[in-house]
């Protein structure tokens, strides 16, 4: 009877532990509001000064070396400026996350927040492989000047 009791007692502390596991929102850096309810990983990159006359942001995802990105699987992106006014992001088709690509943006002075959410396919690399969707946020604050760069790169590494 003892060795039941247990056995349950062991059970139901697993049971809440692997919930609180799966309930945790993992993070990099400050929560902002916009965040609430998001469950992938956030990653804030530094403030981009880029120019009004700006018309693409190009993005790059680099795998870890232990992964693979699996191009024939759906991979959504998406990316908005918190102020429109400020920073229109248009959308992206046709992402491979092997190669680079772009969104078409349109630029007027002043500071705003860019926010690019992905889900990428990857699998690990080498025998006994495991294949799995990485979700995530790259965000960053923006300022349009004048005299900023004609052109926005972000380069993001995608790990396990």
């Amino acid at each position: 009877m003892r060795i039941k009791v247990l056995t349950i007692a062991i059970a139901a502390v697993f049971t809440v532990l692997i919930y609180f596991m799966v309930m945790m929102k993992p993070y990099r850096g400050m929560e902002k509001p916009e965040d609430e309810g998001y469950s992938g990983e956030i990653f804030r990159l530094a403030e981009k000064r880029i120019s009004s006359k700006a018309s693409r942001i190009t993005v790059r995802f680099v795998p870890a070396r232990t992964l693979k990105f699996v191009a024939e699987a759906p991979t959504r992106v998406t990316a908005a400026g918190a102020d429109n006014s400020i920073l229109s992001v248009g959308a992206t088709d046709n992402v491979d996350p092997d190669k680079p690509f772009g969104f078409p943006v349109s630029c007027r002075p002043g500071n705003t927040e860019l926010t690019i959410d992905y889900r990428v396919f990857c699998c690990n690399s080498g025998p006994g492989a495991v294949c799995f969707f990485k979700e995530g946020r790259v965000s960053m604050p923006v300022t349009v000047v004048a005299d900023g760069a004609e052109s926005l790169d972000i380069t993001h590494m995608i790990d396990e």
